[in-house]
């Protein structure tokens, strides 16, 4: 089993969008995962932890990411913020 994470906050003018089933197009936008306003993952890891969850956790952001620096960079990151919930 794999946990995928990825941040978004619902936004009318969003520069993204989805077709669903029960909304029609919904509008959000791409967050870091550590910015505020989208999905609270301290409750996501407080729900992970209490059915003792121990697989593997998938991160995927892309955007902003244009050359190898950024990549390392956003790794860094991404270790610092899930590191925080452990």
């Amino acid at each position: 089993m794999n946990v995928y994470v990825q941040n978004h906050r619902l936004n009318p003018e969003g520069a993204d969008s989805l077709e669903t089933y029960c909304r029609g197009e919904v509008r959000f936008d791409h967050l870091p995962l550590w910015d505020e306003g989208g999905v609270d993952f301290g409750e996501v890891f407080k729900a992970l932890k209490k059915i003792d969850y121990d697989g593997y956790l998938t991160i995927h952001q892309a955007q902003g990411i244009r050359a190898p620096e950024d990549a390392a960079n956003y790794i860094n990151r991404c270790q610092e913020f899930v590191a925080q919930y452990q």
